[in-house]
């Protein structure tokens, strides 16, 4: 394990890597703020950026133009000015709403989840928007959606309040469930496709990362010194991963003092 930043998040969340340039960007969704730093050789040149209405998932990073989702819908943040790039009525509709994960599909689409800030079980909605026509589609009721990891024949989406990762054709018609773990403690948040092939899975109040083959079968658990993983990334055999302090007892914090911080794990040389 390697403390990446020594910034605490509440609610840590959206890692995105551009491996071209070696930077990694994460936000926390409570204090609305973007941080990121180069990984080049060494950590350096961390820098932090407000952006206001609770940025919760980055989609994409060109230059110095980042698309992200929040609190108002799609945004692209840019010279020091945000801008939203569409509209989401339901969260112009519902004052508590936001949005919540989202990924960037290869095909140019951005498949994203909506969810209740107050009120878990009323139910948000995934959607996927078309930028090149600039047109949305509201799709699937969902409760807290997470994960939107794009595989070759689908998405796999995880609703946390059910604990239960959903595998989605990706005109989100059809879904079938990949992953059940409701019959226990650990709930699916974020993840990602290594460069094995392999899928990472932060597991909520689980102090682990589990990897599963692509049809679900756990390969193996990553502990982590930290309660709440909540996103992951990895790049070379690096995984980086957020985590968060929210709603953490003071008792639960001093088992779990590195909680809220970005971290990594060497794969080759993960605990299991």
């Amino acid at each position: 394990m390697n403390l990446v930043s020594k910034k605490r998040c509440i609610l840590g969340e959206g890692i995105f890597l551009n491996r071209e340039i070696q930077v990694v960007c994460w936000l926390d969704i409570e204090k609305s703020t973007l941080y990121s730093l180069g990984y080049s050789s060494k950590l350096i040149d961390e820098h932090e950026v407000f952006l206001d209405d609770k940025p919760s998932a980055i989609i994409s990073l060109e230059g110095d133009s980042i698309t992200f989702l929040s609190k108002k819908g799609i945004c692209k943040y840019l010279n020091g000015a945000t801008e939203v790039l569409r509209v989401i009525p339901e969260l112009e509709e519902k004052e508590h709403f936001r949005c919540n994960d989202g990924v960037l599909l290869a095909d140019g689409r951005i498949v994203f989840g909506t969810m209740s800030e107050t009120n878990t079980k009323d139910p948000g909605h995934l959607y996927i928007y078309s930028p090149i026509d600039d047109e949305l589609f509201k799709k699937d009721q969902i409760h807290i959606p997470n994960g939107f990891i794009e595989l070759d024949d689908g998405i796999l989406i995880s609703d946390s309040l059910k604990q239960v990762i959903y595998k989605y054709d990706k005109s989100l018609m059809d879904k079938k469930v990949w992953l059940d773990l409701s019959d226990g403690h650990l709930v699916p948040d974020g993840g990602t496709v290594g460069q094995d092939g392999k899928v990472y899975i932060c597991m909520w109040d689980g102090f682990c990362i589990n990897v599963y083959s692509k049809d679900a079968i756990l390969q193996r658990k990553i502990k982590v010194p930290v309660q709440r993983p909540t996103n992951c990334a990895e790049d070379n055999g690096t995984l980086f991963y957020t985590s968060a302090s929210i709603d953490m007892s003071d008792s639960e914090l001093s088992k779990s003092p590195l909680s809220g911080k970005l971290l990594t794990v060497e794969l080759g040389e993960a605990s299991v």
